[in-house]
């Protein structure tokens, strides 16, 4: 999770790209942690449906510039809460005492 939010603030990885990582962590998080993943699971509802990464190369040239005023727009409307989300992420992720606040998973995997 670290990794992914780092990446999304440094512009590595776009807004929906890292919503669709993130929600995967959702479960099994202390709430802290699931409040802010809130944030990407609600993108992920909202753009399910738009092609992005590697899946862009199945669709149709004119549905894709269709589909990108729709990603822009998620985009922009989700981009504030992406990003004060992934800000916070970065924080709890950093603090060596939220290493016991996982609830004894291992949360090594979380920090990559």
């Amino acid at each position: 999770m670290l990794a992914l939010a780092r990446g999304f603030l440094s512009g590595e990885i776009a807004l929906i790209a890292v919503a669709r990582e993130l929600h995967g962590f959702r479960d099994g998080v202390d709430a802290e942690i699931a409040r802010l993943i809130d944030v990407y699971v609600a993108i992920v509802s909202e753009t399910d449906a738009l092609p992005t990464g590697e899946e862009r190369t199945l669709w149709n040239a004119e549905a894709l510039v269709r589909q990108a005023e729709l990603i822009s727009a998620a985009e922009q409307r989700w981009r504030d809460s992406a990003v004060a989300a992934a800000m916070q992420l970065v924080s709890l992720l950093e603090r060596d005492s939220y290493d016991d606040t996982f609830g004894g998973v291992d949360d090594r995997a979380l920090r990559e």
